[in-house]
């Protein structure tokens, strides 16, 4: 059972209509509909409460999707890295921008060499100690990315993409081999005429 028919399962056992339903999570009758025959997915703060709010695991909703937990779950690696990643640039920025205006600062107050040299030595480890550990990270997401491309698009990948195509559902399609093989949006569209032809 896939989540769409397990979301109807859930809403039948209620003894629930599609508009009642779609009240409860704040969304239109057409949005369950769409969940229900699987054009589209709900976000995972809406499984939640579903699970929440009806009693049914997380891992009892997802576990016959393989395709949907694996997408979510290669968005979530990868969000994590780069989002670690933005917090060290960001701090990187502000603590640059801080020794900078020390060292103007400094400058103008005429400080002693030795003061001033300090500052700009300092100042140079911090950066060349950032730059190492951006480096590593970048070859962290590398890596998650290169483990991805590596296996470009796998069987079932390219069955999903034509189940969507089926679906009308190529925004999410395109996104989905974006996600899978780190394709710019052109090339993924690309990517995705091409799996898509073959089938017509």
């Amino acid at each position: 059972m896939n989540l769409g028919q397990t979301i109807t399962k859930i809403r039948k056992e209620r003894g629930l209509t599609q508009e009642e339903f779609a009240k409860e999570f704040n969304v239109t009758r057409q949005t369950i509909s769409n969940w229900e025959n699987s054009k589209s997915y709900p976000d995972l703060l809406t499984l939640v409460k579903i699970s929440e709010d009806y009693g049914y695991s997380l891992d009892s909703m997802l576990k016959d999707d393989k395709d949907m937990t694996v997408a979510i779950n290669r968005c979530i690696q990868m969000g994590r890295q780069l989002r670690e990643r933005s917090k060290l640039t960001y701090v990187c920025m502000i603590i640059g921008s801080i020794g900078c205006i020390i060292l103007g600062i400094s400058s103008l107050l005429e400080a002693d060499k030795m003061t001033s040299v300090f500052l700009w030595f300092a100042l140079a480890i911090f950066n060349v100690v950032t730059l190492i550990k951006l480096i590593k990270q970048n070859k962290n997401v590398d890596n998650l990315e290169n483990s991805v491309n590596t296996t470009k698009l796998s069987s079932k990948d390219v069955a999903t993409i034509k189940q969507l195509n089926e679906y009308n559902m190529t925004s999410a399609a395109v996104k989905m081999i974006r996600i899978i093989t780190g394709l710019g949006l052109y090339e993924a569209k690309v990517l995705y005429d091409e799996i898509t032809k073959e089938e017509s």
